[in-house]
């Protein structure tokens, strides 16, 4: 500890916020005062003539000052902002980076928001389970708590390494800023309603980076031998082509059903989102085999909610989904959006890359 922090600790219980705000008056003549005490207090005496003449002398800028007052607000709501995080389970260890509560902390403090995020916490909580199915967790955080735009962004940023395994962007902001959602101690990221909620930021996978298939499968050998498909890739070009070399529809869809039950072991049947008379559209089995990929993850991990947290073009832009079918119907609507269109090649592309 430096003596700075050593000696505003030492002093703190003597100002009524528990901490030196020297923004405020009373608290600034209180300092002074200070140089009048015993000499069993001398040495304090002079710790502090030397801050404050530091200060004074020091030619800051307002950022610097601010910086400053603001590691005076980290001393006096520590506590506070301790019993939060330990409430909503935000650890070192559920993190996996050392120092989580200084670091949200001093987020919190440099934009002066500390006081004001604590003060809010308890008496105008936000609740994840009120908020829409799309829209901007910055602006909805910002309107809800008074928190800093900028500042709020910093904390959706954090990301670590809890037990090997990745902690991804969002996860600590939403059991911050949400009293409804806990990090998890657990399977899954979060924790809602007593389930796992997955969190996902700009480009993650529902999958492995780099899965391909093999060719040596029927659907592929048919895919191989064919003169006519353009690209041996795109399950959405390849098949419809298959179709128009004249092999049997039903043929087809046994072998696409049979690579899915190899591939995507956990998928929902082919049948689920896809008939047989629906293999001569590009744009039904483009939609078909992603809902296939994101069931596939879904149902290994039996996982109901999840979130998509834009943290790059356009942060805090969101989508929301409190079921499977929910996401499922979303992807028939919004094929696009979800993902480029999914092949071989890639079995695992990456979501939301928008």
């Amino acid at each position: 500890m430096d003596v700075v922090t050593e000696f505003i600790n030492k002093i703190a219980y003597k100002f009524p916020k528990g901490y030196p705000d020297l923004n405020d008056p009373a608290d600034k003549k209180l300092l002074e005062s200070l140089m009048g005490l015993d000499e069993a207090e001398e040495e304090e005496e002079d710790e502090l003539s030397k801050l404050i003449n530091r200060i004074k002398q020091g030619g800051y800028s307002e950022a610097q000052l601010k910086s400053i007052s603001g590691k005076l607000d980290v001393f006096g709501g520590q506590e506070g902002l301790d019993s939060i995080l330990k409430a909503a389970q935000i650890t070192d260890s559920t993190i996996g980076i050392g120092d989580i509560n200084d670091i949200i902390g001093n987020y919190l403090a440099s934009t002066q928001d500390l006081d004001k995020f604590i003060q809010n916490h308890d008496t105008k909580p936000l609740k994840y389970s009120d908020i829409s199915t799309t829209g901007n967790l910055i602006s909805i955080i910002n309107q809800g708590t008074g928190v800093d735009n900028k500042t709020i962004k910093s904390i959706i940023n954090i990301k670590g390494q809890e037990g090997g395994r990745g902690v991804g962007k969002g996860e600590a902001a939403l059991a911050l800023f949400f009293n409804d959602v806990l990090k998890s101690t657990g399977d899954g990221d979060n924790v809602f309603n007593g389930k796992p909620l997955e969190v996902k930021g700009t480009a993650g996978r529902l999958g492995k980076r780099g899965r391909a298939a093999s060719r040596n499968n029927s659907l592929l050998q048919k895919v191989d031998d064919s003169e006519n498909v353009s690209n041996v890739n795109r399950f959405d070009i390849f098949i419809p082509q298959l179709i128009q070399d004249g092999i049997p529809p039903k043929e087809l869809y046994k072998d696409l059903d049979d690579f899915i039950k190899e591939y995507y072991p956990d998928a929902n049947p082919i049948a689920d989102f896809l008939d047989v008379s629906s293999l001569d559209s590009q744009i039904d089995i483009r939609k078909a085999i992603q809902q296939v990929y994101a069931s596939n993850y879904l149902n290994g991990l039996n996982y109901d909610q999840l979130i998509f947290i834009n943290t790059e073009k356009q942060p805090g832009s969101y989508y929301k989904f409190d079921d499977r079918n929910e996401f499922y119907n979303f992807i028939n609507q919004n094929t696009t959006r979800f993902s480029s269109p999914i092949g071989v090649g890639d079995l695992d592309p990456q979501v939301f890359v928008k």
